[in-house]
């Protein structure tokens, strides 16, 4: 919740200067201090020259230094220049000194507040609250410091209170009972007080707050909730469905490479109630493909997976175990099995890292012409990756690493791979709108086989090369409607499988 005392930073000096506007500070003095200069520092001090107004000041106390209302004066300068520390100590000079300015015990709690001494500014509420100074304020003040404490229940009665004996500070009160609401976990209580505070006006700063933990509460909600559901379906429009070869020496007769299909992605996955640092989730997915013309490539894809996880001092492991079975014009074509540990940790505020690893087998169902061409593996790999993340946690940088090894029944299948992967996700809300999003991502994928083909009589070398861009926009609170383009080039000294690729498409995207 760090972003609750980044918030607050802004909005308490904001509430106590306003109230400072109708406040009148006493004028009476005790001892001689020189009236003139004095009378100059109030001037200035109400014409907002702080700096003007506590140079004065400092003149008069040096003429009488045992002023204690000057002593006062001066801590109110101070405290409008943010100088908490020089302000501390010129509002303990006012109170301990005689006269006492009875005043100076709500602004010794504020200073204390503001430097972070907690202890102390809670005994200055107490004096406060004991001699009835300012009531309200030191109610809404108590609240503050006993939700730093970590009171979070007292924290909301005091900040009830300040509501009672002030309705000029409701809003900032109902602010504040908002932010402890969420410290203490209820958040529907949260989300009703914030929501209330945008009805009532808007366009005040404490709206703009609220509504901004209005949003956090929601993808809160949403991130928390045990069922998570994903619907996709689009169309799409693919310029080489069949991997025709780039060389048309190689590509032979074939015609008829490029069609339209439709595509339906769904995923379902349920997260098991934690316990302590430990979590589970069951995922399953379904992919399918429905071509106009080619329904020899037609895919019904399903994929089952359970996640245990464990948080650890600064990340997350988990283990992802899955299963996968493939069907192509609705024939047995690929099964496997996948094993994935992996490790996300957190670097610094905004940059994560990834480490992981992969075992797979592969059993596809069709048999091969020849034993060499049989592409039965077991596959291994290990990789690694940065994420950044800024304009709150909305735009996303990555990079990411893997190399594979895949050992194949097949002489001629057998290879090893290095890819890397660049991405970045940027919201355009001040360009066009903020339900708006762009996405671009690029990556190289070079894979060497390790024997000659029998086929071809050499060994093959391929060096894919992908880039793909889409544009997002949150038509409804859950739905979205995406536009893709990706192409593929697969570079191979192999002529059958050195292609281009262009598909492009449209997709409305639903969650749950």
């Amino acid at each position: 919740m760090a972003k609750v005392s980044d918030r607050n930073l802004l909005v308490i000096p904001l509430l106590f200067f306003f109230l400072s506007a109708f406040y009148a500070p006493p004028m009476a003095r005790a001892g001689s201090s020189d009236d003139a200069d004095f009378q100059r520092g109030v001037t200035d001090y109400r014409s907002e020259n702080f700096e003007e107004a506590a140079a004065s000041f400092e003149k008069a106390l040096r003429n009488d230094p045992a002023s204690t209302v000057t002593s006062y004066w001066l801590g109110l300068s101070y405290k409008q220049m943010l100088d908490y520390k020089k302000a501390l100590k010129n509002f303990s000079n006012a109170v301990e000194g005689q006269p006492a300015v009875k005043e100076a015990v709500f602004e010794l709690a504020e200073m204390n507040y503001h430097l972070k001494k907690y202890d102390e500014a809670l005994g200055n509420i107490l004096l406060a609250e004991k001699i009835n100074i300012r009531p309200a304020e030191v109610a809404f003040m108590k609240g503050l410091v006993l939700s730093e404490k970590g009171k979070a229940t007292e924290a909301v009665a005091s900040f009830e209170k300040a509501k009672a004996l002030d309705s000029s500070m409701a809003q900032s009160a109902d602010y504040q009972m908002g932010v402890v609401l969420v410290k203490l976990g209820r958040l529907k209580e949260a989300d009703q007080v914030f929501r209330g505070l945008i009805v009532v006006d808007p366009n005040s700063d404490l709206a703009i707050f609220a509504k901004q933990y209005v949003d956090m509460l929601e993808s809160k909600a949403i991130r928390d909730r045990p069922l998570k559901l994903t619907l996709s379906t689009g169309y799409e429009a693919d310029s080489n469905v069949i991997l025709k070869p780039s060389d048309q020496s190689a590509a032979g007769a074939i015609t008829g490479e490029s069609d339209g299909r439709f595509v339906v992605n769904f995923t379902g996955e349920y997260a098991l109630p934690a316990k302590g640092k430990y979590n589970v989730k069951g995922q399953y997915s379904l992919y399918l493909t429905n071509h106009g013309t080619l329904d020899t490539h037609d895919v019904e894809s399903h994929t089952f997976a359970i996640i245990p996880s464990r948080q650890v001092k600064n990340g997350v492991v988990n283990l992802h175990l899955g299963y996968n079975h493939t069907l192509v014009k609705r024939e047995q074509y690929l099964r496997t099995i996948t094993l994935a540990p992996g490790y996300t940790f957190s670097l610094k505020p905004g940059l994560l890292g990834q480490l992981g690893a992969r075992y797979q087998h592969k059993d596809y169902k069709k048999s091969p012409l020849i034993p060499e061409e049989d592409r039965d593996a077991n596959e291994y790999a290990l990789n690694g990756g940065l994420m950044y993340l800024f304009m709150e946690n909305k735009g996303v940088l990555s990079f990411r690493y893997e190399y594979n090894r895949e050992n194949t029944d097949g002489v001629n299948w057998n290879y090893e791979g290095h890819r890397a992967t660049a991405s970045l996700t940027l919201p355009v809300q001040k360009i066009l709108d903020e339900k708006a999003r762009i996405s671009a991502s690029t990556g190289i994928y070079k894979q060497r086989y390790e024997k000659r083909s029998t086929v071809f009589g050499m060994k093959r070398e391929d060096l894919n090369w992908t880039a793909s861009f889409s544009a997002s926009y949150d038509v409804k609170k859950n739905a979205e409607l995406q536009l893709r383009y990706a192409y593929t080039r697969a570079d191979s000294n192999v002529a059958v499988y050195d292609y281009r690729k262009n598909v492009t498409g449209a997709y409305l995207i639903y969650k749950y």
